[in-house]
């Protein structure tokens, strides 16, 4: 049986790149383009903080972009999926993931929840529309194994010494993430 991983800690932006097989040069580029608008919030000087969903939509707008997807469409896809993740579920419900009509007619997407015997449901805790029943085919973003694999590749890292807790003295004011990363990731 697989270990059920934790949710990764907040972690800068080099560990984020790091995670998502990407540079911060990239994930810097695709903000200050306009291209990923819902990345977290800072300040001059100050150091971007990711939490998990933002990893979530930095690898939901790497992975779309990276296979031939408009790149602004691509940062809207990510920030609606992010915005769902970020979202409380239904009680009971659990997101699996986030499906987008081609047409389309849903913008922000449509979520798709798991409920407690494990059917896939609506909001409405009705089975989900197959794409024939809708006209139209979906791009579907497994919410579930995203994270799931971003959980795997941080604890991958930690185990190949790349990124490790920080440590700080005493007098040092706490930071706002807990890893950062101490080597550079040996490409294949």
């Amino acid at each position: 049986m697989t270990k059920k991983l934790l949710p990764i800690p907040q972690v800068p932006v080099r560990v984020a790149a790091a995670i998502n097989r990407t540079s911060q040069l990239a994930i810097n580029e695709a903000i200050s383009k306009g291209l990923y608008r819902c990345a977290p919030f800072t300040v001059p000087g100050s150091r971007r903080i990711f939490s998990e969903v933002d990893i979530l939509g930095l690898r939901v707008f790497f992975h779309l972009s990276g296979t031939g997807f408009d790149h602004k469409w691509a940062g809207d896809m990510a920030c609606h999926v992010r915005t769902w993740a970020n979202s409380p579920a239904p009680r009971g419900l659990r997101l699996v993931e986030v499906r987008f009509p081609c047409n389309l007619s849903y913008p922000a997407g449509i979520p798709i929840f798991e409920d407690e015997n494990g059917n896939l449901v609506d909001f409405d805790r009705n089975p989900p529309k197959a794409d024939r029943e809708m006209a139209r085919s979906t791009i579907s973003i497994a919410v579930d194994g995203h994270l799931e694999d971003i959980r795997a590749v941080f604890q991958q890292l930690i185990d190949q010494g790349v990124i490790a807790p920080v440590h700080l003295k005493s007098t040092d004011a706490a930071p706002d993430y807990a890893y950062d990363v101490v080597k550079e990731v040996q490409k294949s």
